[in-house]
């Protein structure tokens, strides 16, 4: 169903969020200057208000840099794209927003778009 998200809580209390594919995970970790966000499973028109929700919140507390995990991302469209661009728009030049791992669909796309020289991402 279009612009539908159920939520349910995995038994170690991580939050999955289920769209139009497979379930989203989106687990936080806060350091002194910096935040980690991994993300798992698929990134589509369905499961990307999520990880826009996430990554707002991780703007909003103006770490130094916000690291993104997507290693576990098994598919990514341009919506996820556009999420991930925004993200580093409204971080400005304040907060550094990085890919630092990547599944190979994901790294790939990165690459092609040219969304990993905005984001960091180094080549294999």
């Amino acid at each position: 169903m279009a612009g539908s998200l159920q939520s349910m809580t995995t038994s170690k209390g991580v939050p999955t969020f289920i769209g139009g594919g497979a379930p989203l995970q989106v687990v936080c970790s806060t350091a002194s200057d910096h935040q980690a966000i991994a993300v798992s499973g698929e990134l589509d028109r369905e499961t990307t208000p999520r990880l826009a929700t996430v990554l707002h919140r991780a703007i909003a507390e103006a770490p130094e840099r916000i690291e993104l995990d997507l290693s576990g991302v098994t598919f990514m469209d341009s919506q996820g794209l556009r999420i991930l661009l925004e993200a580093k728009r409204r971080a400005g030049d304040d907060i550094e927003i990085v890919v630092t791992e990547t599944s190979a669909q994901v790294e790939r796309l990165l690459h092609t778009t040219g969304v990993a020289d905005v984001l960091g991402l180094a080549s294999r």
